[in-house]
């Protein structure tokens, strides 16, 4: 067997024995993708707006103010 032989696989992309992995390379496909932007939720957007009082409210509180 010739030692200088290129191989088909880099070690991180097969599983551990020695097979291709084809969920890391779905994995890696969907870390590459773009997400599309979409409008917000009304459920979602009144947890964050919730959040923000709720953090200014103890913020204010911690420095005296109420």
């Amino acid at each position: 067997m010739d030692d200088e032989r290129e191989y088909r696989f880099a070690v991180d992309e097969v599983g551990e024995n020695g097979t291709p992995d084809p969920i890391g390379e779905e994995i890696e496909a969907l870390r590459s993708a773009d997400p599309e932007p979409g409008s917000p939720s009304i459920e979602g957007t009144v947890f964050v707006t919730l959040g923000a009082l709720v953090t200014a409210v103890l913020l204010l509180m911690l420095a005296g103010f109420i």
